[in-house]
């Protein structure tokens, strides 16, 4: 569960490790301006990785798992 709580935590304050994120963080190693989404090549930010058309039919699979799951915990 530490793992989920610290992705949950990372999700809610949109600190998750995106292309964007990274180049601010780490200039020295993510220094190349044209590190974009690998799917659909726009820049990958935390709510492009919620709207990215090309990922967007997994992202409803993962979100429907997610909710079964919570479903069976209750």
């Amino acid at each position: 569960m530490p793992i989920l709580a610290g992705l949950s935590i990372k999700c809610f304050n949109q600190d998750l490790p995106t292309i964007e994120n990274l180049k601010q963080r780490r200039p020295d190693l993510y220094n190349c301006e044209h590190w974009t989404c690998p799917y659909c090549d726009r820049a990958e930010t935390f709510d492009h990785l919620w709207s990215c058309f090309a990922i967007r039919h997994n992202i409803e699979i993962y979100l429907e798992d997610a909710i079964h799951f919570l479903k069976k915990l209750i």
